[in-house]
């Protein structure tokens, strides 16, 4: 007891010997630490402070004179001004392909055949197999009509020898005509049985056939294994002694461009040439095709394949230029605002920014024609 009494209190006096030693060190760390923070808050405060960075410049662009061409930029290929197309008459795929594209046609030439020719030949032949045994088998009936009418007609003639009345050769001649009147009814049943499926599967047969409809070069490529619609177009036939260019353009386009107007070519092969052109035919409803319209403009070339060097197939850029205007004012497409029907651009002015209401004229790509508003050399802000 007394040992553990004796511990207590020697461990009570360490303790409160302890004490001081840890308040000091305490004490030194936080004098440190404010120390510390003193010198960062000098540090902090002897720092300079920054100048703000100017805004950058608005970009600006000058009002110019010079001249605005607005123009169309198509493409298109050199193809037979003269075209006609060709289709299957019946629905099937294609078996076999007999002209390869751009070799030389003659009108009713095969082109190609669908997968149920064969079919349709192996029905034809049955047919008319089956016509020719029915056809023996109705001669007996044939012949006995024929004899039916040559009674009759002997008859008549004994009745007119004999000098019989009026009225009994009148019978004879009423028989007569019944006989014949039974002998070509009999006649014509038989034809229709016999011919009608017969020229069925022959018609069938001509439409499984594809045809070139006129003399010229095949356009198209034609490949086994297509499946085809009846009357539905699958191969054109042009006439290669004359050229013109095929061109595809777009309602805004068409909307624009007029018939027989100029236009200037460059094709992609040659592209230092430039050729001259016009335009031919515009589809309907923007122009004046009637006959030839496939959606297409035609585009005719003045100078000929020889003087030229094209050929089918060549593609080519064509340029049609729709208005120009020389020596006027211009600024970019970008500076022009258009917000609640108003038009207008902001100009760069000593007393500030102002907007000024503008009135345009003919536009291109990047050259904006100005009518009103503006005069040569005023800084215009860009968007």
């Amino acid at each position: 007891m007394r040992r553990n009494a004796s511990t207590g209190r020697i461990r009570e006096y360490q303790y409160r010997g302890e004490c001081p030693m840890r308040c000091l060190t305490r004490f030194a760390v936080l004098l440190m630490l404010l120390i510390t923070m003193a010198g960062c808050a000098v540090q902090q405060a002897d720092e300079p402070t920054p100048t703000p960075l100017p805004p950058p410049p608005e970009p600006t662009l000058q009002v110019q004179r010079g001249e605005v061409i607005q123009q169309v930029q198509l493409t298109g290929s050199i193809g037979p001004a003269v075209t006609v197309g060709a289709a299957f008459g019946v629905e099937g795929k294609i078996e076999t392909v007999y002209v390869a594209q751009y070799e030389e046609v003659t009108a009713g030439e095969v082109l190609a055949d669908l997968n149920v020719l064969d079919e349709l030949e192996e029905e034809l032949e049955l047919a008319r197999e089956e016509a020719e045994a029915q056809a023996k088998a109705a001669q007996e009936v044939i012949r006995r009509a024929e004899i039916a009418l040559e009674i009759a007609q002997l008859s008549l003639k004994v009745a007119q020898a004999q000098g019989r009345s009026a009225e009994e050769i009148r019978i004879e001649e009423l028989k007569v005509e019944v006989a014949q009147m039974d002998l070509d009814k009999i006649i014509a049943n038989l034809d229709l049985q016999s011919s009608g499926r017969v020229s069925e599967l022959e018609t069938a047969i001509e439409n499984a056939r594809l045809y070139a409809p006129m003399d010229g070069q095949l356009l198209s490529s034609l490949s086994p294994g297509r499946n085809v619609r009846p009357n539905t177009p699958v191969a054109v036939v042009g006439d290669p002694s004359v050229l013109e260019l095929v061109v595809s353009a777009t309602d805004e386009q068409l909307e624009i461009l007029i018939p027989n107007m100029t236009v200037s070519i460059t094709l992609d092969d040659k592209p230092d040439d430039v050729l001259a052109g016009y335009v031919r035919v515009l589809p309907y409803p923007y122009g004046n095709s009637a006959t030839e319209d496939d959606g297409t403009v035609r585009i005719t070339l003045i100078s000929s394949p020889e003087e030229a060097g094209y050929k089918i197939g060549d593609a080519a850029h064509i340029t049609a230029v729709i208005a120009q205007r020389d020596n006027v004012l211009w600024v970019p497409p970008d500076v022009i605002r258009n917000v609640a029907g108003r038009t207008f651009v902001i100009v760069k002015a000593p007393a500030g920014l102002q907007r000024v209401d503008v009135k345009t004229g003919v536009a291109s790509r990047d050259r904006v024609e100005i009518i009103e508003g503006l005069s040569e050399g005023q800084i215009v802000i860009a968007p």
